[in-house]
């Protein structure tokens, strides 16, 4: 494994994004025996995003996720990101 090797700056939500590209029907996520791919999860978090834009959230909002560890955490999480949250 190389230590020096070229890393490319993206954002946290092009990660998702990429991965959804890339693996788009390998399962992201599983709760309960519920399977959610790349694909679906970049979709619900694009709605997610929408949802937070309309109450108000974006560059300078703070949000708080107030979660347990479940795919809903992980759904609110890109939303805020790609809602234009404080880390993108």
């Amino acid at each position: 494994m190389r230590q020096n090797a070229p890393l490319e700056l993206s954002s946290v939500q092009s990660v998702l994004e990429t991965a959804a590209e890339a693996f788009r029907a390998a399962a992201s996520a599983r709760l309960l025996n519920k399977r959610t791919t790349y694909a679906e999860l970049d979709a619900l978090a694009n709605r997610a995003a929408a949802g937070f834009q309309k109450l108000g959230v974006g560059p300078g909002v703070h949000v708080g996720l107030f979660l347990p560890n479940t795919p809903h955490y992980v759904i609110a999480f890109f939303g805020v990101m790609k809602a234009g949250g404080p880390w993108s």
